[in-house]
């Protein structure tokens, strides 16, 4: 049993059929939907499972979708001229470029082609506090490293993990007050902006309101999978073959994203994985590229204002125009492993700017990358989404708390985000 809570306004119910439909079909528990359309709320809405006390200011995991949160503050430090995209990163910080790094750029590392794609060893949990990270425990590791070599032609190296911890580094060298990424969100979106994103935050106000999320077992998918009549999972069985493939593949290159932490260093399941990033312990710990806390209004207010080129309405200006232009731009296409070698299109700032030409892979659509023809942003394990749509001046967020690791394309917010759109250009084409 669940109840749908909130509210739609005239004209976008479809969305709200979409989002009931999900709920019906076993595919959500728990979820947070919201969207603006050209600078106005018009999707609130959140499903609640029978028993549980989850409503649309709940915070839990959203993962990935993190990562268009650091790309965010990264553009705001271009924007107050402290940092350039094609800034070596040993401009800011000179001993990243031992052991052969000294080639990589700052735009290198948000584009997931850093070459660090894993650490040869992992980091002390303790160590990605906000108080440690200061000190440069995480930095002095990432010093050490060697990059992988890699051809220019080969499939981008998708940096999960690690691309958070050195844009963090890169973050508090380039910030005259040498503020953490988790501080820029504390004080820029959560104080200034009004919106309710979090990273590393040890406050009561925001902790007390986390529910954990739960990972479907992979018995379950797979017969799910085999089932042609099955509503709840996203793939089939030859996209689940091709993943397994994929995880095989990258684990014996080394980019086994479990040793990122010191206390995952002996876990291969994903449920227990997924449990210990949910831990209070670690939730006091700042990762941008997987562990910020956000609601779905948090995300597409924010995504609004980047739709709206960097402002709001009469709210303070969050960057400017050109801020954002600089963000979008320079966009490179190319296979992304952790996505079964489907192209992705990653700009300088580190977004991905999706368009019609990333569904020629034979997956594209299977895995739930398409239709999203003109959003810009990315998604996060298991299904949460933060993108925007300049073009109709969208602004996305969608937070479940059931994850379905086998949707590593965002289905189900792929598809509310075609519905949204549809609406969007039938209102926009009657103005």
């Amino acid at each position: 049993m669940f109840q749908i809570c909130g509210e739609v306004s005239p004209g976008w119910e479809e969305v709200k059929a979409k989002f009931k439909a999900n709920f019906e079909s076993g595919a959500d528990e728990n979820a947070q939907l919201c969207i603006y359309h050209r600078g106005q709320k018009v999707v609130d809405l959140w499903g609640v499972a029978k028993g549980t006390d989850f409503n649309g200011n709940s915070l839990t995991l959203s993962w990935s979708s993190n990562k268009s949160i650091a790309s965010i503050a990264m553009a705001w430090l271009v924007d107050k001229g402290h940092l350039e995209y094609h800034d070596l990163v040993t401009k800011h910080w000179p001993k990243f470029g031992q052991n052969g790094k000294d080639a990589i750029k700052v735009e290198d590392v948000l584009r997931h082609e850093g070459r660090l794609p894993a650490f040869s060893k992992p980091i002390p949990d303790e160590d990605l506090t906000r108080e440690r990270i200061k000190t440069n425990a995480v930095g002095r590791l990432i010093e050490e490293q060697v990059p992988h070599e890699v051809h220019p032609e080969s499939p981008r190296e998708y940096h999960a993990l690690t691309r958070g911890a050195i844009l963090n580094e890169i973050f508090r060298r380039a910030h005259p007050q040498g503020w953490t990424i988790g501080e820029w969100v504390e004080e820029i979106l959560y104080k200034t902006q009004g919106l309710d994103c979090h990273l590393g935050s040890s406050d009561p106000a925001v902790q007390d309101r986390f529910v954990c999320p739960r990972i479907r077992s992979l018995r379950y998918i797979l017969l799910q999978a085999l089932n042609p009549f099955s509503k709840d999972v996203f793939v089939g069985p030859k996209a689940l073959l091709a993943m397994v493939r994929t995880v095989k593949k990258t684990s014996s290159k080394g980019n086994n994203n479990a040793l990122f932490l010191a206390s995952l260093r002996k876990e291969d399941k994903l449920h227990v994985i997924v449990k210990a990033m949910a831990s209070k312990e670690v939730r006091r710990t700042e990762i941008p590229s997987a562990n910020g806390l956000s609601t779905a209004r948090g995300y597409a207010k924010l995504g609004a204002i980047i739709a709206n080129r960097g402002v709001l309405g009469s709210g303070e200006r969050l960057l400017s125009q050109t801020a954002v232009e600089k963000m979008e731009a320079n966009p490179i296409r190319r296979p992304n492993m952790a996505i079964l070698g489907v192209e992705d299109n990653f700009s300088q700032g580190g977004l991905c700017v999706f368009n019609k030409d990333l569904g020629e892979h034979h997956l594209a659509k299977s895995i739930g990358m398409l239709p999203r023809d003109g959003y810009i942003g990315w998604f996060g394990l298991g299904g949460s989404v933060f993108q925007y749509h300049p073009e109709n001046q969208i602004g996305f967020g969608y937070v479940p708390t059931l994850l379905h690791w086998e949707d590593v394309g965002g289905a189900r917010g792929t598809q509310l985000q075609a519905v949204a759109l549809k609406i969007a250009k039938r209102i926009d084409s009657a103005r």
